[in-house]
């Protein structure tokens, strides 16, 4: 008995068929930048102050991201992948930077920011929240990434931002992260909240 391969891709086709496919991916990120682009310009007329991280949006992209996928990759590979998108799309409108809180240096916050973030945004690592947070309040788009307020900790840095009047313009809590915890685990099983001037 034979295996009849004369109706089977070659491995060559198959790869050709990916190339392609690849090629187009390519294209439509071009093209999704573009309107990015135009986006921007939108904006800054409506108002030059405006402010390009949009949590909420960002957060109803990605949950719709996860609702309607199928197929064999796992969610949280697409999510990175649309998490790079969104992040090299922001720095292009307004650059930004992420000061990481880190206590005792733990590498669990560094990674929690850079996969949230994406390989690309400048990331400084600090011990101290009121160092994190004075970058916040002083740099224009920085970013602060600090630990999960605890019980009995040493320098709590929430009461900073719950001091605030109405009228103030200060840090403030606009995520809690992972946003999405991957099934593969991580080195730490840390939670963080990552503060902004929005």
């Amino acid at each position: 008995m034979t295996n009849d391969t004369s109706e089977q891709p070659s491995l060559e086709n198959l790869r050709q068929l990916i190339d392609a496919i690849d090629a187009e991916l390519h294209e439509k990120i071009v093209e999704r930048i573009a309107l990015i682009d135009q986006v921007a310009k939108v904006k800054r007329a409506m108002d030059g102050n405006i402010h390009f991280i949009r949590p909420n949006r960002e957060a109803s992209m990605l949950r719709v991201l996860a609702d309607r996928h199928k197929g064999q990759l796992q969610v949280a590979s697409v999510i990175r992948i649309w998490r790079e998108l969104i992040n090299g799309a922001t720095a292009l409108q307004s650059p930004f930077s992420v000061a990481v809180c880190a206590p005792e240096r733990s590498v669990g916050y560094w990674d929690m920011a850079r996969n949230h973030f994406g390989s690309s945004v400048p990331m400084t690592l600090h011990t101290s929240p009121s160092v994190v947070l004075r970058m916040v309040d002083d740099g224009p788009g920085a970013i602060g990434l600090l630990p999960l307020p605890q019980n009995g900790e040493k320098e709590p840095w929430w009461p900073a931002l719950a001091s605030q009047t109405e009228n103030q313009t200060g840090p403030r809590v606009i995520w809690r992260l992972p946003f999405f915890a991957s099934p593969t685990g991580r080195f730490e099983q840390l939670e963080s909240l990552v503060v902004a001037k929005l």
